[in-house]
């Protein structure tokens, strides 16, 4: 019925997946039978103790999924198959496309300021720098303290995410 309304994709997150995930599995292969195209599961998302974060995380990212792909499906159309597509992550790094999920790039934006900025205060011999990245509707700050410095659950909107991020204070 789900799927003559629809919708297409669907979030998985059981109780005690964090610590065997195989029933998560078989729920997102029989969902992935009936039709569904994108299936995001909390114990390969985020496989921690902690339910309601693990599942806000999967819901997020099983939203985002086919708005996200189609995206980088476009890109990948028109650079071609052959070309190395990566992806920001919210940790200040570099993804494949083949490893990507949206949970890991929803602050990727403000992580590229970050990353960026330690790698020109490293090459001018700066191992130590304060961040200030000042937008339209928000200013960003962050410190290198030679290192980056991180944290692993962050608030979205409304959501809580268990996915690494750069440790980035936003006014």
């Amino acid at each position: 019925r789900l799927l003559n309304e629809g919708l297409r994709v669907a979030a998985v997150a059981l109780l005690h997946s964090y610590l065997n995930p195989a029933h998560e599995r078989i729920v997102a292969e029989k969902l992935r039978e009936l039709g569904f195209d994108h299936v995001s599961t909390s114990a390969e998302l985020a496989p921690l103790i902690k339910w309601l974060p693990r599942a806000e995380t999967c819901v997020v990212n099983a939203y985002l999924q086919p708005v996200m792909q189609g995206f980088l499906n476009h890109i990948r159309e028109r650079v071609g198959a052959e070309s190395r597509l990566l992806t920001m992550t919210s940790a200040g790094g570099l993804d494949s496309v083949e490893g990507y999920a949206p949970k890991d790039s929803l602050l990727s934006g403000p992580a590229g300021g970050v990353s960026g900025a330690a790698a020109v205060a490293e090459s001018l011999g700066f191992s130590h720098i304060l961040t200030f990245d000042m937008g339209g509707s928000s200013t960003d700050v962050a410190r290198f303290d030679g290192d980056f410095q991180y944290r692993f659950e962050q608030s979205v909107g409304d959501a809580r995410l268990l996915s690494p991020a750069l440790k980035i204070e936003t006014v």
